[in-house]
């Protein structure tokens, strides 16, 4: 529902509430009923003003809708008014606002759906954030995907939002990585190998190791052990890390900073942090190591920060560099997590307090994991040779459209079953394909319109009779384009994309049905602008929604 349509349906339900209680009436919450013929919206505002008042709820909710219907303001909002179960209020819209949110699209167009919040936050979101050692998975491309779409949610429903990867270029898995390709490269000149425990063993280690052979011949032979790991260590990732900006370039996904571990920590961040927690009172010394008191914060226990022997945790730089993005000025953090990190909430959260900073201002959002099918065919996501299903080879598959929509399409803490077949089919029973399809069909209609009615010319948005829209069908369809505005705010509350592909894919039903059933182009030149105009607004929703979620909405299909 559009916000403007939304606030003037809210405050003639305030108003009506405020009459018949005398005082002030709670805030008014419009919800969709989840029953067919429950009406277009619905309020529980009678039975919390009745609570407070000692009333029946059913007795108030009568009284109020009884003066809403004779609220003349109101009137050409609502068709009629109902009160069911133990007080609920349902209320069907009228056709006039309706019509009024469908010239509201067409004079928006590509700003239709923006929304103006109150307080606008300025947003973090980091995203992906994979270590440099290995090409990105198809985990990595489901959270690419909803990160990318929930940046561009927000900032659609009015807050400043950037985008960060944070690279981990440091550490342990990095100096596998070196030791795994410094491995291959003496394999490939005849020497002994021998990948570390817990190395990398895909064949793309091969393939840089082959590299190097060729640019370096075999100088690294001889060179000191430390000398030769780190060089190959810097080599390989920084390999892989092309390899990823290119990867996610194309899924068009591009990040407004990138933040390397290795020289975040080499500016002393980390220490400082660690001064400040100290001189908090939150971190303590125990048997030879560096203690986060995270238990007294929410934890389930403490955490190590610096071990026995003077190496940091992964934590200690986690907490340091969150504690960066608050100084940069953000109000709100949001970091997008794979499953296996379900344990670091806890601890993370007790980090932000310890920092100052409020509950609400750091939200992790688990992204569960994928499973790849064809058809009915579960594909084997990797094997012990190290092998993996790339965001590549899903990409090259099925398309960076299909790629995205459908790893968006499921709710993020739901794992998600992605078949790659039904991504690639050219069919209704493809939701990617069955959205765009409208679009195309739109532009088919418009660019049809010279051969269908030679000279007809679309009158400017204010001269359009929409008055002529009427049918079932069309009313329907103006039901789904008003709330368009409603599905970008739930789901940027929510942070999930999925809002928007529901509400896309419950519109494009909505289009078909109408399309069906009623011929836009006629010999009525009235009817044929109010119907055009319809397909129009139905084209800017399509156009704006598939935007916010990464993907296009072509011409022609």
């Amino acid at each position: 529902m559009g916000a403007a349509l939304r606030s003037r349906l809210a405050e003639a339900v305030a108003r009506a509430c405020r009459a018949e209680t005398g005082g002030d009436a709670p805030t008014v919450s419009l919800e969709k009923p989840r029953q067919a013929g429950h009406g277009d919206l619905a309020t529980g505002v009678a039975m919390a003003a009745a609570k407070a008042l000692g009333e029946r709820p059913g007795d108030l909710a009568r009284r109020v809708a009884a003066r809403l219907s004779e609220d003349a303001a109101a009137r050409g909002l609502i068709e009629r008014v109902e009160v069911a179960g133990a007080g609920f209020i349902n209320l069907f819209l009228a056709a006039g606002g309706l019509r009024e949110e469908v010239a509201r699209c067409l004079r928006e167009g590509v700003d239709y759906g923006r929304l103006a919040p109150a307080r606008p936050e300025r947003i973090l979101i980091e995203f992906v954030s994979a270590n440099p050692t290995g090409p990105l998975t198809v985990a990595h491309g489901r959270q690419a995907a909803v990160g990318d779409s929930l940046a561009r949610i927000l900032a659609h429903a009015g807050h400043r939002v950037s985008t960060e990867y944070y690279l981990n270029d440091a550490g342990r898995q990095i100096r596998l990585l070196g030791l795994s390709a410094l491995a291959r490269y003496r394999e490939a000149l005849g020497r002994e190998g021998g990948i570390p425990e817990g190395g990398y063993l895909g064949g793309y280690v091969g393939e840089i190791a082959e590299e190097i052979r060729r640019r370096e011949g075999d100088r690294w032979l001889g060179a000191p052990a430390d000398a030769a790991a780190a060089f190959f260590a810097e080599h390989a990732a920084g390999r892989i890390g092309e390899g990823i900006r290119r990867d996610l370039e194309e899924f068009r996904v591009r990040f407004d900073r990138w933040t390397s571990e290795r020289e975040f920590a080499a500016g002393g961040a980390v220490e400082e942090c660690l001064r400040e927690l100290r001189d908090g009172g939150f971190v303590y010394e125990k048997d030879g190591a560096v203690w986060f008191g995270s238990e007294a914060l929410g934890d389930d226990k403490d955490r190590v920060l610096v071990k026995r022997d003077g190496e940091t945790t992964y934590f200690a730089p986690d907490i340091a560099y969150h504690r960066d993005k608050f100084r940069r000025g953000f109000d709100r953090l949001i970091d997008l997590w794979g499953p296996d990190h379900h344990g670091y909430v806890a601890r993370m959260r007790a980090a932000v307090k310890a920092l100052g900073r409020e509950e609400r201002s750091f939200t992790p959002v688990i992204v569960q994991l994928t499973t790849l099918f064809r058809g009915k065919e579960r594909l084997r996501m990797s094997t012990r040779a190290g092998e993996f299903i790339t965001l590549r080879q899903v990409m090259d598959e099925v398309g960076v459209d299909a790629a995205r929509y459908f790893f968006a399409r499921m709710r993020t803490g739901s794992h998600l079953h992605f078949d790659l077949e039904l991504a690639r089919r050219r069919s209704n029973d493809n939701p990617v394909y069955y959205v765009q399809y409208v679009h195309a069909r739109v532009c088919s209609i418009f660019a049809r319109l010279p051969e269908k009615a030679p000279g007809f010319t679309l009158p400017p948005t204010d001269g359009i009779p929409l008055d002529r829209l009427g049918e079932r069908e069309e009313l329907d369809l103006m039901k789904r384009i008003a709330d368009f505005p409603t599905a970008v705010e739930r789901s940027a509350e929510a942070l999930e994309p999925n809002g928007i592909c529901n509400h896309l894919e419950e519109l494009a039903t909505a289009f078909h049905q109408c399309y069906t059933r009623h011929t836009v182009i006629s010999d009525d030149p009235g009817l044929t602008a109010a119907r055009l105009a319809l397909a129009d607004a139905v084209r800017t929703v399509v156009r704006n929604g598939l935007g916010l979620l990464g993907v296009s909405a072509p011409a022609r299909m």
